[in-house]
């Protein structure tokens, strides 16, 4: 046997020996970790392959983060995966992990925004779900002034999404639902509609009674008379104040000064006090047509109304009212 076939020869051991040794370990690293359940992973935004791989051998989830990288090099798979949440099962081999994430969703949670929430409320809600930390709500919330067009729907999110995205999303909803409402207005007039949008929320029960308190207060801007709204006490006493909810306004409450006090001053508040919802939207975009000046509660059971143009009958309705529930209390 000349030289060269000797060498032909050893090469082809030491590939043959290689390629034993390259197949006993991918044999031995694709095994599955032991284990039932689920362990949850969070991929970062912009995450790379590695650093995702080292997570998951960590994480207890592989054996091997080289193989892994090996194998999604190999299937023409990215370099990064999608970010988000994952509840991602034990059990796996290395190989079925790779395609369970070619099919996996991050975990998502369904959270309900009410009508009159205010974006203090709302973060609260958020991380309580986990979706994003309170301070990183606000502080986008009033980089974007987004407080008003925080749309109360129900949304799905996935956990840790950025505040960013969050807010994004709820306010693209609201200009969804008000384009119509805002079509050929100026931006000046659409932000006094929403302002008065998020007073009308917190003032009606009955939807039907919607656009008859929306009537009362514009009927009273063009008269120069202030709105005199117990909403906006309430909002400088929880909000501003940071005080609990008051089962009643008292004389003293509306004395409290701030550009939010609806007594004290005429027109409206600088910005919208809650996220109103699109009854209350279609209220202050359009109101009735009456000459009523003031309101008061007729059933605070129901929630229902009384309406009157003259203060005359006002006192008459408000009178009742005491002499009806307060008095009796």
């Amino acid at each position: 046997m000349n030289l060269a076939k000797k060498a032909l020869l050893v090469v082809a051991g030491f590939i043959l020996l290689a390629g034993c040794v390259l197949g006993g370990w991918i044999w031995s690293e694709n095994r599955a970790v032991e284990g039932k359940g689920t362990v949850r992973v969070v991929i970062s935004a912009g995450e790379a392959l590695g650093q995702t791989a080292r997570n998951l051998e960590s994480g207890g989830l592989l054996r091997s983060a080289a193989l892994f990288k090996l194998i999604e090099y190999l299937d023409g798979g990215s370099l990064h995966f999608p970010q988000g949440t994952f509840e991602v099962p034990l059990g796996l081999t290395v190989l079925e992990l790779t395609h369970w994430f070619k099919e996996a969703n991050p975990v998502q949670v369904k959270v309900t925004l009410p009508e009159g929430w205010t974006s203090r409320q709302i973060a609260r809600l958020l991380e309580e779900a986990e979706i994003v930390p309170t301070a990183d709500f606000l502080q986008e919330v009033s980089e974007k002034s987004a407080e008003g067009t925080l749309f109360p729907d129900t949304y799905l999110f996935p956990l840790h999404v950025t505040a960013r995205d969050v807010v994004h999303r709820m306010q693209e909803n609201y200009f969804q639902k008000t384009r119509a409402l805002a079509q050929g207005m100026e931006p000046g007039a659409v932000k006094r509609n929403l302002v008065m949008a998020s007073i009308i929320e917190k003032e009606y029960r009955l939807p039907q009674e919607a656009a008859i308190i929306s009537s009362v207060f514009w009927n009273r801007l063009e008269r120069g008379i202030p709105l005199g709204s117990c909403a906006t006490i309430e909002y400088i006493l929880t909000e501003i104040q940071g005080r609990p909810h008051p089962k009643r306004i008292f004389f003293v409450h509306t004395t409290i000064p701030s550009p939010f006090n609806t007594y004290l001053n005429k027109g409206l508040p600088p910005q919208p006090i809650c996220n109103p919802g699109l009854t209350a939207l279609q209220a202050a975009f359009h109101p009735a047509t009456t000459k009523f000046l003031y309101f008061v509660v007729a059933d605070p059971v129901r929630g229902s109304h009384t309406f009157s143009s003259s203060y005359v009958d006002h006192e008459k309705a408000r009178e009742l009212y005491f002499d009806t529930f307060v008095s009796k209390g």
